[in-house]
C-alpha cells in the first residue's frame, strides 16, 4: 500500500505492475511468477476487504489508486 501511495503522490495515474507490487511487499524474494502474483491478489483483496475496494483501481497495466485520491503523507514516512 505504501508504494501505491508513494508512486499517486509522485506520479498520480500510473499503474503498477504485478511484479512492481510484489518486489515492493517482498523485496529481494525469488519466487515463481504465477505464486507472486497469486500473493498480489491476496494483498489487494485484503486492502479491499479492509475498506480500500473503491480507490484501488485495477488496470490492464496492474493497479493504481484512484486519481481523486488525496494523501497526506508525515514529513518522514517509515518502511
Amino acid at each position: 500500500l505504501l508504494k501505491l501511495c508513494i508512486v499517486h503522490a509522485e506520479h498520480a495515474g500510473q499503474a503498477l505492475s504485478l511484479d512492481a507490487l510484489f518486489e515492493a511487499g517482498w523485496p529481494g524474494e525469488n519466487i515463481v511468477q504465477s505464486a507472486a502474483h497469486r500473493r498480489v491478489y491476496t494483498a489487494i483483496g485484503t486492502l479491499r476487504d479492509l475498506g480500500l475496494r473503491d480507490v484501488l483501481i485495477r488496470r490492464d497495466d496492474g493497479y493504481l489508486l484512484a486519481t481523486d485520491v488525496r494523501l497526506t503523507f508525515p514529513a518522514e514516512p517509515s518502511v
